[in-house]
Protein backbone atom coordinates (compact mmCIF):
# COMPACT_ATOMS: atom_id res chain seq x y z
CA UNK A 1 0.00 0.00 0.00
CA UNK A 2 1.23 3.52 -0.65
CA UNK A 3 0.63 5.05 2.26
CA UNK A 4 -1.70 7.72 0.07
CA UNK A 5 -5.41 7.50 0.71
CA UNK A 6 -7.39 8.66 -2.00
CA UNK A 7 -10.88 11.36 -1.37
CA UNK A 8 -12.95 8.25 -2.62
CA UNK A 9 -11.64 5.87 -0.38
CA UNK A 10 -12.09 8.60 2.64
CA UNK A 11 -15.76 9.35 1.78
CA UNK A 12 -16.53 5.48 1.88
CA UNK A 13 -14.43 5.23 5.61
CA UNK A 14 -16.67 7.99 6.86
CA UNK A 15 -19.60 6.19 5.01
CA UNK A 16 -18.92 3.12 6.74
CA UNK A 17 -18.22 4.45 10.21
CA UNK A 18 -21.65 6.79 9.76
CA UNK A 19 -23.43 3.48 8.95
CA UNK A 20 -21.81 1.80 12.01
CA UNK A 21 -22.43 4.91 14.40
CA UNK A 22 -26.07 4.93 13.49
CA UNK A 23 -27.17 0.76 13.38
CA UNK A 24 -24.73 0.06 16.33
CA UNK A 25 -26.28 -3.27 16.55
CA UNK A 26 -25.15 -3.88 12.65
CA UNK A 27 -21.93 -5.43 11.76
CA UNK A 28 -20.06 -2.89 9.13
CA UNK A 29 -17.37 -3.49 7.07
CA UNK A 30 -15.57 -2.59 3.86
CA UNK A 31 -14.42 -6.04 2.63
CA UNK A 32 -16.89 -7.85 1.06
CA UNK A 33 -16.03 -11.61 2.82
CA UNK A 34 -17.88 -15.30 1.48
CA UNK A 35 -20.56 -15.81 3.52
CA UNK A 36 -19.27 -19.33 4.69
CA UNK A 37 -16.60 -17.14 6.20
CA UNK A 38 -18.69 -14.62 8.34
CA UNK A 39 -19.43 -15.71 12.27
CA UNK A 40 -23.03 -17.25 13.04
CA UNK A 41 -23.40 -14.25 15.67
CA UNK A 42 -22.34 -11.90 13.08
CA UNK A 43 -24.72 -12.97 10.31
CA UNK A 44 -27.96 -13.42 13.05
CA UNK A 45 -27.17 -9.43 14.03
CA UNK A 46 -26.56 -8.55 9.86
CA UNK A 47 -23.62 -7.72 8.38
CA UNK A 48 -23.01 -4.94 6.25
CA UNK A 49 -20.34 -4.58 3.07
CA UNK A 50 -19.95 -1.42 1.75
CA UNK A 51 -17.93 -1.72 -1.62
CA UNK A 52 -16.98 0.73 -4.17
CA UNK A 53 -17.59 -0.18 -7.78
CA UNK A 54 -16.60 2.90 -9.93
CA UNK A 55 -17.77 6.65 -9.74
CA UNK A 56 -16.90 9.97 -11.83
CA UNK A 57 -18.66 13.25 -12.54
CA UNK A 58 -15.53 15.25 -11.39
CA UNK A 59 -15.70 18.90 -11.01
CA UNK A 60 -12.95 19.23 -14.12
CA UNK A 61 -12.58 23.19 -14.24
CA UNK A 62 -9.25 24.45 -14.40
CA UNK A 63 -7.49 24.15 -10.54
CA UNK A 64 -10.04 21.64 -9.30
CA UNK A 65 -9.28 18.69 -12.08
CA UNK A 66 -10.37 15.66 -10.59
CA UNK A 67 -11.81 17.04 -7.05
CA UNK A 68 -15.39 16.53 -5.80
CA UNK A 69 -17.40 13.94 -8.05
CA UNK A 70 -19.24 10.67 -7.50
CA UNK A 71 -18.29 6.96 -5.85
CA UNK A 72 -21.11 4.52 -6.98
CA UNK A 73 -20.76 1.30 -5.56
CA UNK A 74 -23.05 -1.93 -3.29
CA UNK A 75 -24.08 -2.40 -0.21
CA UNK A 76 -24.47 -5.90 0.48
CA UNK A 77 -25.83 -7.22 3.23
CA UNK A 78 -25.88 -10.65 4.83
CA UNK A 79 -28.43 -12.12 7.80
CA UNK A 80 -29.16 -15.52 8.76
CA UNK A 81 -32.52 -16.54 10.66
CA UNK A 82 -33.27 -20.33 12.44
CA UNK A 83 -32.71 -23.06 10.18
CA UNK A 84 -36.43 -24.06 11.30
CA UNK A 85 -37.37 -20.99 10.93
CA UNK A 86 -39.55 -20.22 7.88
CA UNK A 87 -37.97 -19.89 4.39
CA UNK A 88 -40.46 -15.90 4.59
CA UNK A 89 -38.60 -15.04 7.74
CA UNK A 90 -35.28 -14.98 5.76
CA UNK A 91 -36.78 -12.89 3.42
CA UNK A 92 -37.98 -10.62 6.44
CA UNK A 93 -35.03 -10.52 7.65
CA UNK A 94 -33.40 -9.49 4.44
CA UNK A 95 -35.77 -6.63 4.40
CA UNK A 96 -35.39 -5.32 7.57
CA UNK A 97 -32.26 -5.07 7.14
CA UNK A 98 -31.92 -3.15 3.93
CA UNK A 99 -34.93 -0.60 5.67
CA UNK A 100 -32.06 -0.16 8.18
CA UNK A 101 -29.72 0.97 5.45
CA UNK A 102 -32.49 2.93 3.64
CA UNK A 103 -33.04 4.39 6.71
CA UNK A 104 -29.57 5.88 7.26
CA UNK A 105 -29.73 6.97 3.48
CA UNK A 106 -32.37 9.69 4.71
CA UNK A 107 -30.18 11.04 7.23
CA UNK A 108 -27.99 14.19 6.67
CA UNK A 109 -24.10 13.06 6.48
CA UNK A 110 -21.82 15.76 7.45
CA UNK A 111 -18.87 16.92 4.82
CA UNK A 112 -17.27 15.46 2.77
CA UNK A 113 -19.82 12.68 2.70
CA UNK A 114 -22.56 14.88 0.68
CA UNK A 115 -25.62 12.81 -0.31
CA UNK A 116 -26.00 9.35 -0.81
CA UNK A 117 -28.85 7.98 -3.13
CA UNK A 118 -29.94 4.39 -3.29
CA UNK A 119 -30.44 2.76 -6.81
CA UNK A 120 -32.05 -0.94 -7.43
CA UNK A 121 -31.31 -3.89 -4.85
CA UNK A 122 -31.56 -7.45 -5.45
CA UNK A 123 -32.04 -9.91 -2.80
CA UNK A 124 -31.97 -14.10 -2.34
CA UNK A 125 -35.71 -14.64 -3.10
CA UNK A 126 -35.18 -17.21 0.04
CA UNK A 127 -33.08 -19.62 -2.28
CA UNK A 128 -30.26 -19.71 0.20
CA UNK A 129 -32.50 -20.23 3.35
CA UNK A 130 -31.76 -19.38 6.21
CA UNK A 131 -28.89 -17.26 5.14
CA UNK A 132 -30.19 -13.99 3.33
CA UNK A 133 -28.72 -11.38 1.33
CA UNK A 134 -29.20 -8.22 -0.78
CA UNK A 135 -27.10 -6.15 -2.79
CA UNK A 136 -28.33 -2.09 -2.58
CA UNK A 137 -26.84 -0.06 -5.81
CA UNK A 138 -25.65 3.43 -4.21
CA UNK A 139 -23.96 6.94 -5.77
CA UNK A 140 -22.74 8.83 -2.86
CA UNK A 141 -22.21 12.73 -4.28
CA UNK A 142 -19.27 13.92 -1.73
CA UNK A 143 -17.94 17.43 -1.18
Amino acid sequence: MSGRTSQRDTVLELMKAEVAAFLPDRVVQRSLRDVADIAQRDLQKGVLCIVAGGGGQFANWQGREGELGTVRGTVVGYVAVGEREAPLETERAEMALLEDVLRWVGQQHPEPLGSVYPGDYKQSAQIEHPVGWFALQFELRYL
